[in-house]
């Protein structure tokens, strides 16, 4: 009977120490994944704002194929721009999963040209500065406005 009670004890430890370390890893997971896809932001933006130095008439949608990626580099697709009256806005689309926008903002200095879409206007995540938006720019995209 004790014997019993004792491998009972045991699986019950080892299973809750199991799900510790599985939640662990998520959080990792999810803290790794959002620096990941905000290098992969960056990245885009650089692409495009080299672009856009390098034609500074350039209006709309920069497409990818005007764009010089870096060796290896696989463009999300959450990732796209516009330019609108000489003013480049790189953007979101879609949702993003939960870390990336803070990430962006940390990665970008936390500038206040780095912020969040709502009803044509971006505010700042570090606060104080907003800007109209062009409309195709939805509510809750990050933006980073600027060349």
């Amino acid at each position: 009977m004790f014997i019993w009670v004792g491998v009972l004890i045991a699986v019950l430890f080892t299973t809750t120490v199991e799900l510790v370390y599985i939640e662990t890893d998520a959080i990792e997971y999810a803290q790794v994944s959002a620096v990941v896809q905000s290098s992969n932001f960056w990245a885009y933006r650089g692409a495009v704002t080299a672009y856009f130095s390098a034609n500074p008439n350039a209006t709309g949608t920069v497409a990818d194929g005007n764009l010089s990626f870096p060796l290896g580099y696989v463009r999300n697709p959450s990732w796209t721009n516009v330019i609108s009256n000489g003013v480049l806005y790189t953007y979101s689309v879609g949702t993003l999963e939960p870390g990336v926008i803070s990430a962006i903002s940390a990665d970008g200095g936390s500038s206040l040209t780095i912020g969040l879409a709502s009803n044509g206007t971006m505010s700042a995540m570090s606060g104080g500065a907003t800007f109209s938006l062009p409309p195709q720019i939805g509510n809750g995209a990050i933006v980073v406005v600027g060349n």
